[in-house]
């Protein structure tokens, strides 16, 4: 068992660039998470944009930050797990978080070239790290079969917590009639299906008053005020992996209707009050969204929230961390025995 604090290296290409971004923000609160716990983590950020040469310095750069010595390397995503896997550190750690091993969608839904590339590198990466995580069970049926730690993304249920919802609309400037959907992502990704949202909200507004709410790049402790504004989180996106908004909704009591997507299904299996569609059809989403709207309740979510909270999350984390160091003192030390018995 380690006691003491550990030295980590987190390694990422989705970092905050400034105040207030929210590029990788559930990275960066589980880098926060990590040392509350008392550890030492440093994050060394990279954009690698497709680009091989910026590939190339960012490893170099990394080699660099590596012999400044650090118990754990953790990589976020395969294409950075292979930076690490490649450095040659022995305690290399990454986590999978869902476009790298489901593979990057166009706006038919199809695998393209990108993500054909990315899911043949998290394959050979899972190969070889040391530990590797997935934020979704039903992602280790697309890697090599070993064993995986799963494990997605926390919530902070101090942040994400129900509010009321007349006054959210005011801080907004919202109507206070009417259903508001709420739309948590970036429309103009092509995995998020921003066009099938459009076409379940126009469908259901010939029979209810209701709008589409889009969120985007909304500062993280304004998203709960969303969240609370609104009366239901739509989610049509044609790949995930353990998407967070959703954890977040539920711990803001908000209603989630959903495509089967990613493990949306394990998450508000048996929450009244949620709904995964059965169809990605729009006519088909309409009719759900409308049952749960016209019903006009909030759900009990949050009893969940504890379990998902960065805190636990990152104690989980911990102790995946210790397995490897452990695992590592106990082959060093058998080691140690073979050569004295062999001297």
């Amino acid at each position: 068992m380690i006691t003491q604090p550990l030295k980590i290296l987190v390694v990422t290409a989705e970092w905050p660039a400034f105040p207030g971004d929210v590029t990788g923000i559930f990275i960066a609160n589980q880098v926060n998470a990590l040392k509350r716990l008392g550890d030492t983590v440093d994050v060394f950020p990279y954009r690698g944009e497709r680009n091989p040469l910026r590939y190339l310095r960012a490893f170099v750069q990394l080699g660099r930050r590596i012999a400044q010595g650090y118990d754990i390397l953790h990589a976020h995503n395969g294409q950075t797990g292979l930076l690490a896997v490649l450095s040659r550190h022995p305690k290399v750690v990454v986590t999978f978080h869902g476009s790298d091993v489901n593979g990057v969608r166009n706006l038919n839904g199809k695998t393209t070239l990108t993500g054909h590339v990315l899911q043949a590198v998290s394959r050979y990466v899972a190969g070889r790290a040391r530990k590797a995580i997935v934020v979704d069970e039903g992602m280790k049926s697309r890697l090599p079969a070993r064993e995986y730690h799963t494990l997605p993304c926390g919530v902070d249920p101090e942040l994400f917590k129900p509010r009321a919802k007349s006054e959210c609309r005011r801080l907004l400037g919202y109507s206070q009639e009417g259903s508001m959907v709420l739309f948590a992502a970036d429309p103009h990704a092509p995995v998020k299906r921003y066009w099938l949202a459009e076409a379940v909200v126009a469908q259901l507004s010939r029979r209810l008053p209701c709008r589409l709410v889009v969120a985007r790049n909304v500062p993280h402790e304004k998203m709960p005020v969303y969240m609370s504004a609104c009366d239901a989180l739509l989610l049509t996106s044609s790949s995930e992996g353990s998407p967070t908004v959703v954890r977040e909704a539920l711990a803001c009591n908000l209603p989630v209707v959903s495509v089967n997507v990613g493990d949306v299904q394990a998450r508000i299996s048996g929450i009244e009050g949620c709904v995964v569609c059965s169809s990605d059809d729009p006519s088909i989403i309409a009719r759900d969204l409308e049952t749960v709207l016209r019903s006009n309740v909030r759900i009990d979510g949050r009893r969940c929230a504890e379990e998902w909270s960065e805190n636990a999350i990152a104690c989980q984390l911990r102790g995946i961390y210790e397995s490897l160091l452990t695992s590592s003192e106990r082959h060093s030390a058998e080691t140690s025995d073979r050569l004295v018995e062999l001297c």
